[in-house]
């Protein structure tokens, strides 16, 4: 049953990036360069929120331990960085905040195939 979970769990993360990324393609190019910041980045946020809270109730998992230490460690930097650097449309600013979002997004997915794995070794 956790197997199902898990797997159910990722799919359906799966299947959001990539709305996310038509829908971003399709729409948001187009706009403002905030409206990653605005729509996109919030709504990756909360499913990936509230899949880790699937993941942690479901199977206890170091993967999860990572997830939330990278997390936690990349929160903190954003807001010094956003306090030292004086405009938000820095380089350096944009490339931190989309690129190190974008690699704790597709680090949950990826953790996700390692717990399957690691649960499905378990269980056999």
């Amino acid at each position: 049953m956790k197997r199902k979970i898990l797997k159910t769990e990722l799919i359906l993360q799966i299947i959001f990036i990539f709305a996310c990324l038509i829908w971003f393609i399709l729409i948001g190019m187009h706009e403002n360069e905030f409206y990653i910041f605005f729509y996109i980045f919030p709504l990756l946020a909360a499913t990936n929120f509230l899949g880790f809270f699937v993941r942690i109730f479901t199977v206890r998992s170091n993967w999860m331990a990572y997830y939330f230490l990278a997390v936690l460690i990349y929160l903190p930097t954003l807001f010094l960085l956003s306090l030292m650097v004086a405009s938000s449309t820095s380089a350096f600013y944009k490339i931190y905040f989309y690129g190190g979002s974008l690699s704790i997004s597709l680090f949950y997915t990826i953790t996700g195939f390692f717990i399957i794995q690691d649960e499905s070794a378990i269980l056999k």
